[in-house]
């Protein structure tokens, strides 16, 4: 054959199966990524909205 393709349909098929499983793999992994990620915002914000009142609080106390 040309182009280098596997010869029969059974290792084909084959093929095909292995790289659908490493696409599932990397979606799994982006997935967890992912999740990561808007964990990490979440408390990012959580964060900055304590930083915010903090300084709210500060430029009240330091007010004339």
């Amino acid at each position: 054959m040309t182009n280098a393709q596997p010869e029969d349909l059974q290792t084909r098929v084959a093929t095909v199966e292995e790289q659908l499983d490493q696409v599932l793999e990397s979606l799994d992994l982006i997935g967890t990524i992912q999740r990561g990620i808007r964990a990490e915002v979440r408390d990012t914000s959580h964060s900055t909205a304590r930083l915010e009142r903090t300084v709210r609080q500060l430029a009240e106390i330091s007010a004339p």
